[in-house]
């Protein structure tokens, strides 16, 4: 189910205008506990915020589980520049605030 989840996000992502390049992939191993990660490529000049949150939101309210890293790191082409975000998803702080912004996660 992970990986399926996974290629959905994926595609999903990918079709936004915006998004050049998307990769995601799930992995559980040594410092990378139960994870997913983004990696993107918005097209030149894209709103990264909304590309990140689009990333975060996708991961946030799939089905993936157990899920407690959640990384996006972005970039807009022509730009070195590249937002980070690395969230520890079992936080309950971390929690709170994801489910107040995306709604909660689904019951699986």
């Amino acid at each position: 189910m992970v990986h399926g989840e996974v290629d959905r996000i994926q595609r999903e992502l990918a079709r936004l205008p915006e998004m050049q390049e998307v990769t995601v992939q799930y992995a559980n191993s040594s410092g990378f506990r139960h994870g997913v990660r983004v990696l993107f490529t918005g097209r030149a000049g894209s709103d990264l915020p909304a590309l990140t949150d689009a990333a975060l939101k996708a991961v946030w309210t799939s089905r993936i589980t157990p899920l407690e890293t959640l990384i996006v790191w972005g970039k807009a082409e022509g730009s070195e520049t590249v937002t980070k975000t690395e969230l520890d998803v079992s936080d309950t702080e971390t929690m709170g605030r994801l489910t107040e912004q995306f709604g909660p996660r689904p019951a699986n």
